[in-house]
Order: C-alpha cells, then sequence, then structure tokens
C-alpha cells in the first residue's frame, strides 16, 4: 500500500507540474502556431521542403545569403567532407524532375530537395508520413553516382529495402532526422537572425512545429522539474515508466474495438487477423456491397508505435490493373494519395507515439475527435467508391 501511495503521489504532483506550464503557455501564447492552424503540419512539399528549401537557398528571401546552408553543412559532418564547396553561388532545386519513371523502376522520379554547385550534389529526400516508393534512393542515386545522398525523416528510420535496395547506409545515403539535425540547426539558424525579427520568428515557429512532430519536451523548466521529482520517487518511477506500453495498448484497443463496433452495426465484415501484427496496427474492413471486390477499407498505422495513423483503400492480389487505375483516380480527384498498393489520407493528428493529447483523446472512444474524423472517411470512401 505503501507504494501505491506513493505512485499516486508522484502523478498527482507531476499533474500538478504540468498544469503550471500549461497555463504559462497559454499565457505566452505558446502554443498557437500558423502550420496548425492552416493543417499544414505533415505537408512534406508545401511545408517542410518548402521552408527547408527556402532556408538553405543563398539566394532566397530571406537575404541573409549563405549563412543558414553553412549551418546545415556544420550541423551534417558527412557533408564537411565535401572540399572547396561554393555556397555564395549554390543553387537549390524542389521536386527536380529526372525523367518519367520507368516500367521497371530503375530511373526517373521527382527528388524532393537538390542542392548543387559547379561540382557537388547533395540529394535530399524527405519523409514525414508517407511510405517509400520503389526503388525511390536507387533511382536517385543512379542519377546523381556521385552525390552526397541524405534521407531525412522525422525519428532517423532506416529507409524500406524496396526503396534502397543494395544501397549501404553511411556509404551511399546517409540518415537524418528533423528531431536531432533539424531541430539543431533550426536553433542556430534562430540564433543568427536576432536582428531579423520577421525571420527569427517564422524560424521559431517552424521549430515548434518540428518539437511538436518529433515529441520533444518544448518547456525545459518543466522537464527539470519533472525530473527533480521523479529523482525522490525512482523505484515508483520506473514502475510507472513500465507500464505506460500496456496502457497505450489498452487504450488502443479500446479505440479500434469502437471503430469495430461501428463497422459491424453498419454491416461492415472485420477482419481481425490485422488487428495486430509486428510492425502496423490496426483493422481491415469490407462493406457487404464490397463482397466480391478486389479490395478493403483499412484503419492502421504505417509504422510501429503507433506513428502514422491513416485511413484509406487496400488493394488485394487479383485487382485487374486497368480497373485499378481507373479507381485510383477517383480517390485521387477527391483528395486521397495512392499508389499501386493502397490509397489512403492522414488523420490529421496521426503520431500517437507519444502524444498524451491524442491518448487522452482516444480514451474518449465514440466522443474522441480522431474517431469522428475516421468515421467520417470511412463513410467518405464508401460515397467516391460508388461514383
Amino acid at each position: 500500500m505503501e507504494e501505491l501511495y506513493k505512485s499516486q503521489n508522484l502523478l498527482h504532483n507531476v499533474s500538478v507540474i504540468v498544469k503550471k506550464y500549461e497555463d504559462m503557455a497559454k499565457i505566452t501564447g505558446e502554443n498557437f502556431n500558423i502550420f496548425s492552424v492552416m493543417s499544414m503540419e505533415s505537408n512534406e512539399r508545401y511545408t517542410h521542403s518548402a521552408i527547408i528549401g527556402e532556408l538553405l537557398n543563398p539566394k532566397g528571401s530571406h537575404s541573409q545569403g549563405s549563412v543558414f546552408l553553412k549551418l546545415f553543412f556544420e550541423e551534417n559532418s558527412i557533408l564537411n567532407e565535401i572540399e572547396n564547396f561554393d555556397f555564395e553561388n549554390a543553387k537549390v532545386i524542389l521536386e527536380e524532375h529526372i525523367g518519367l519513371i520507368d516500367e521497371e523502376y530503375s530511373k526517373g522520379g521527382f527528388i524532393d530537395i537538390v542542392i548543387k554547385d559547379n561540382s557537388n550534389v547533395i540529394v535530399i529526400e524527405n519523409k514525414i508520413y508517407a511510405g517509400d516508393q520503389k526503388n525511390q534512393l536507387l533511382r536517385y542515386k543512379k542519377h546523381y553516382q556521385n552525390c552526397k545522398m541524405l534521407y531525412l525523416n522525422l525519428f532517423g528510420d532506416e529507409p524500406s529495402k524496396e526503396s534502397s535496395g543494395n544501397l549501404i547506409i553511411d556509404t551511399d545515403f546517409h540518415i537524418i532526422s528533423y528531431k536531432t539535425e533539424i531541430t539543431n540547426w533550426l536553433e542556430k539558424c534562430h540564433k543568427e537572425t536576432v536582428e531579423q525579427p520577421i525571420i527569427r520568428e517564422t524560424i521559431k515557429q517552424y521549430l515548434y512545429l518540428i518539437k511538436k512532430l518529433t515529441n520533444q519536451t518544448t518547456n525545459d523548466k518543466m522537464s527539470e522539474e519533472i525530473v527533480k521529482l521523479i529523482s525522490k520517487y525512482p523505484k515508483e518511477s520506473f514502475e510507472i515508466a513500465n507500464n505506460i506500453s500496456k496502457f497505450k495498448r489498452e487504450i488502443y484497443f479500446f479505440f479500434m474495438n469502437k471503430i469495430r463496433d461501428y463497422a459491424l452495426k453498419k454491416e461492415i465484415s472485420v477482419n481481425d487477423c490485422w488487428l495486430e501484427n509486428d510492425k502496423e496496427y490496426g483493422l481491415f474492413l469490407k462493406p457487404n456491397q464490397w463482397s466480391n471486390k478486389p479490395y478493403n477499407i483499412c484503419i492502421i498505422f504505417e509504422k510501429s508505435n503507433y506513428r502514422g495513423l491513416y485511413f484509406g483503400v487496400s488493394y488485394e492480389e487479383n485487382f485487374v490493373e486497368e480497373e485499378k487505375t481507373k479507381f485510383r483516380e477517383k480517390f485521387s480527384r477527391n483528395g486521397f494519395k495512392e499508389n499501386d498498393w493502397w490509397i489512403w489520407r492522414y488523420v490529421k493528428d496521426n503520431d500517437w507515439q507519444d502524444n498524451p493529447k491524442i491518448w487522452e483523446d482516444a480514451e474518449t472512444g465514440e466522443n474522441s475527435s480522431i474517431y469522428n474524423e475516421i468515421i467520417h472517411g470511412i463513410e467518405e470512401i464508401v460515397k467516391i467508391e460508388k461514383q
């Protein structure tokens, strides 16, 4: 009983600290973020590549020359191997088209960010939540054989073998993350713009967005207080931490069972064998009117640790290619992303990993915003399929 009392006391004191800093955030306006307001948080092309590319461009509208580009090189040691890089005259190209993708997926595509001087090429493949494309890194490396290639994603995950093939990490390409390299780089850029208030505050807003997406504590003082507190309760703190995964699992199954209940009420069959496997979590649904059709509705996480939640349509192997093309075009016109295997749209708050607000919302089941967004998505998919 004494250990339970200590755990309860610890949790209570932590909640008091969190409440204090939440109130401070309201006063300072820290929670306001223009990218969140505009629902542009996870847009790789028009938010992340656009901002990063503009800052890297020595002739960008920031009028700071090559300052930010040099800081980017400093943050990524692999780039320092490039000798005599011409920072002042470097060019930054977004969405560089290197030709149509051929049938073998051996060449072609669009490269997210390319940095060039007269002798050197740096290729950056930018991933927020989108999956890897077939032979994607292979195609880019084939086009720019001597380039320095960076695979940028939120947490420093490795690309899929389908994308990288026989390319070797740290030899043919290098992995960098928003959580580490981009965050550190932006903080250095922010320090360089003390006397440019508009640029400074824009970088600060973008930095807050990155910290939100990568689940980093934005308030160091709050972290310090919590660390001091839990140091007084080491045993109880570890006991609480050891149960977080179980806590998440229970809420996850509670939430997905609410989706399952909705599906069964609507005469939609549920493929329970997809409820959980080693890498992805979620449900596969088939409306009765789709019983003889080669596709299913899916609500799944793209990556482990409850990251990248999306809803959409998955194809079965017997889907005729000509019909699949028409099917994909129909959903593409309605704002869904699509490829040869999936049609999908990310849930607005799709990274559950360590976001307490999302878990708190999911715990309310049918009353949660995520539940209602997914139900609306299912209904929209059924309507589009009928067109």
